[in-house]
């Protein structure tokens, strides 16, 4: 017999990039100088109090989407004047901006975007910037740029692209061959090796289903930062036995279930109080759960403070139409009602010995635990279940 811990929640043509060309990743607020390097993390540029209308931004692209080459410079502040009264006019100071990817740059045809999913909220460049990710229609892409050199500000030519390829896999990974830009999924670098980056979930070759893998991992890849060879290390984090609200299926009869695994079990009118319908001349209990009724949604409510006298007047106003809350209602009997954010379902782990399911679901709840059973009621989050799953 498999028995299961229930849960309450109280309730997740191609277009450029430009990146700057400065030696590494840093953290804090620029340090703005008037000097002969620009390189990070002295960054050069306009520092006065003029208020200059934006530029005209310049052309990085042309009709067929490849200009990969390209290098501009903002030129809007020159001639402007400078905290200090004098006038910026040192054109030197400019920091350049390069695009990065046209139409050739990949075996995908691809909007880019800087970030994960075009966020700027992740770290997308290596500790010492010769990797650099770039976002693709859902994908993301890495590849080797060079900081420095006579291909400073540009990303190294691999095959007839510049991001890494599958047939540069090493070892734990899938060889798609030459022709397939590899998807390195949802990423963010590591911020003191520069030779590693984490994986978060799924992406389309290597941590897939098919693989072995379920989506909730966190797993690295090791990448040569010269040549772009990579393998796909052992997961670092598992998040399989987290609490997948969301995400867990329903149970089901004659169904295999292993140790951990979790399912969701929405409740029937019978293992409500009432019917699941708050009604009149009913003395309810700690814990008694009943839904909103006549809206579109069935949100969930449970008794948190039962006075042990019967209900008169009208339904508490229980939320009926998306989202569901996590409010406090009282009725006229002083019973207090609290919102879970949820429909009428509970989620359930596996906390047994694995096996197959039998043909019924059966709810047994114990006493609460010590502590939980007040004389102000029920806290909140101590409304637990033990449920068999009967063979």
């Amino acid at each position: 017999m498999k028995m299961f811990l229930a849960v309450v929640f109280s309730c997740l043509p191609a277009f450029g990039q430009a990146a700057y060309s400065g030696a590494g990743a840093y953290y804090g607020s620029a340090a703005y100088s008037i000097g002969t390097s620009c390189a990070a993390p002295n960054y050069c540029a306009y520092n006065g109090v003029d208020l200059i209308p934006a530029g005209t931004p310049p052309l990085l692209s042309n009709s067929d989407g490849t200009n990969n080459d390209a290098t501009v410079y903002d030129s809007t502040y020159l001639g402007h004047t400078n905290f200090d009264g004098s006038t910026f006019s040192n054109s030197a100071l400019l920091s350049p901006v390069t695009r990065l990817t046209d139409a050739n740059s990949s075996s995908k045809t691809c909007s880019y975007a800087a970030g994960q999913g075009g966020s700027g909220e992740f770290v997308m460049v290596n500790s010492d910037t010769s990797l650099v990710g770039v976002a693709c229609s859902g994908q993301e892409f890495v590849g080797l740029f060079n900081p420095s050199g006579a291909n400073q500000g540009h990303f190294s030519a691999i095959h007839g692209g510049v991001f890494i390829s599958t047939d540069l896999c090493v070892s734990g990974c899938v060889n798609e061959g030459s022709g397939t830009t590899e998807d390195f999924g949802s990423i963010s670098f590591s911020l003191t090796d520069p030779t590693k980056l984490f994986t978060f979930g799924n992406n389309s070759y290597d941590i897939t289903a098919t693989n072995g893998y379920d989506g909730t991992s966190v797993c690295p890849y090791t990448i040569n930062t010269s040549t772009g060879a990579y393998s796909l290390g052992t997961c670092v984090v598992d998040f399989k036995y987290g609490l997948p609200q969301y995400s867990a299926p329903n149970w089901t009869a004659t169904t295999s279930y292993g140790y951990g695994a979790y399912i969701v079990h929405p409740l029937s009118t019978a293992e409500m109080a009432t019917g699941g319908a708050w009604t009149t001349g009913n003395i309810y209990a700690l814990g008694d759960i009943v839904v909103a009724q006549g809206g579109s949604v069935a949100c969930m409510y449970r008794v948190t403070k039962a006075t042990g006298t019967a209900t008169t007047g009208s339904s508490p106003l229980f939320v009926s139409t998306a989202p569901c809350k996590n409010d406090i209602l009282a009725d006229a009997a002083g019973n207090t009602w609290r919102g879970t954010n949820s429909t009428a379902q509970f989620l359930y782990q596996n906390t047994g010995a694995a096996g197959t399911s039998g043909s019924s679901f059966v709810i047994t709840p114990p006493p609460y635990p010590e502590g939980c059973n007040t004389t102000a009621g029920i806290n909140p989050d101590c409304n637990l279940s033990d449920v068999l799953d009967s063979h």
